[in-house]
């Protein structure tokens, strides 16, 4: 019987090379490429790195510069492991997916306590330019997209529940 896809544990060694790199992880192009890198790379280990970056992207002590940089990892992750060829890399979409709605519910309470305007434009720049570029890219279905731009905007609380969300497309209703 075959082990499910990305279920490996990381070794400490490679846990703790990983924790590394989120927290000196800069916006750089570098540094998110060495960590796209290594994500990649572990992608048989898929299930833990999935765990450790999105809890990595909640934690509310996490500064804002900190979390744009690890949501720019996260993107260039789903990007680059659909077209990478790598064995197991294109589970990082669907392994992500339970747990973006809890990722940009945690950017809105980051964005809600940013002290300055200029701060909060900047965060709300950035996260929009991804999810943007998820739109081109077709990453996820539009009205997912959707929802996770409602979890941005109004938080947990706000929207649609994900639970309601479904990846296939929605049925359409005759009027």
């Amino acid at each position: 019987m075959r082990a499910q896809a990305g279920c490996r544990e990381l070794s400490e060694v490679e846990r703790d090379h990983f924790e590394g790199l989120l927290r000196s992880l800069t916006i750089s192009r570098a540094c998110i490429r060495e960590a796209m890198g290594f994500c990649l790379d572990a992608s048989s280990a898929s299930v833990e790195v999935v765990e450790t970056l999105c809890e990595s992207l909640c934690l509310r002590v996490t500064p804002p510069p900190k979390k744009v940089a690890r949501l720019h990892l996260l993107s260039d992750v789903l990007h680059n492991a659909a077209a990478s060829g790598v064995p197991n890399a294109s589970s990082y979409r669907s392994l992500l997916e339970p747990s973006l709605r809890a990722v940009f519910a945690s950017l809105h309470e980051t964005l809600e306590a940013i002290g300055s305007r200029i701060g909060r434009e900047m965060l709300r720049e950035q996260v929009s330019r991804v999810l943007r570029a998820w739109h081109a890219w077709a990453v996820y279905p539009p009205h997912f997209l959707q929802a996770l731009e409602e979890a941005f905007a109004h938080g947990a609380d706000g929207g649609v529940p994900l639970s309601l969300i479904h990846i296939s497309e929605p049925t359409r209703r005759t009027p």
